[in-house]
């Protein structure tokens, strides 16, 4: 019978170890178990905020960029709008410019710029190049003027006027709508601070 309680003694005793280092394990295992969700959470962590820096700095990225293209597409239609203004305001510039040649006023304007060019002296031999719908107006102008210019037909004269070069080249005088017109338009764009 002793060794019956030995054995259960041994027994009691060995089951209580075995228990205890179980337990003991277990905690290990818990502890260590732990840790590494720690640490692997600690990294995930790391990575995924990481990786939201990168979104969000993507996305203001895009959003900078949108943001260029789109003042740029409004600039750029601004632009286009004003390019479209302005080619209608010369354009009817040009129409009504094209109208006063056909009115009575553009043969009395004429005649005064001729005699201007006429009273400024030393012109010599002179040809007056005009566009071929005014050559009988202007024939009729030199006749009643008396003055004695040769008359050149231009294809460059679209709107009217004329230009009146002397033979000795003292004096060059350029009296046409198209380049007045011209000029007007390169000083709009020039004053009007509106370019790209």
């Amino acid at each position: 019978m002793e060794k019956e309680i030995i054995t259960e003694t041994l027994s009691a005793q060995i089951q209580k170890n075995a228990q205890e280092s179980l337990q003991s394990m277990q905690t290990d295992m818990e502890v260590q178990r732990n840790l590494i969700i720690a640490q692997i959470r600690k990294k995930a962590e790391e990575e995924t905020a990481v990786y939201i820096e990168q979104e969000l700095s993507d996305l203001k990225n895009n959003l900078i960029q949108n943001e260029s293209q789109t003042k740029w597409k409004v600039k750029r239609d601004l632009l286009e709008r004003r390019a479209q203004l302005v080619n209608e305001l010369f354009t009817e510039v040009r129409d009504d410019l094209i109208a006063f040649t056909n009115k009575s006023e553009y043969k009395t304007w004429c005649r005064e710029q001729l005699n201007t060019a006429n009273t400024q002296g030393e012109l010599g031999k002179a040809s007056i190049k005009i566009r071929k719908d005014d050559q009988q107006l202007f024939e009729s102008l030199l006749t009643e003027s008396n003055v004695s210019f040769s008359i050149v037909v231009s294809e460059f004269i679209m709107i009217g006027g004329f230009i009146l070069i002397s033979e000795n080249r003292r004096l060059e005088m350029d009296r046409t709508f198209d380049s007045l017109l011209q000029s007007q338009r390169e000083w709009f764009f020039a004053h009007s601070q509106l370019v790209l």
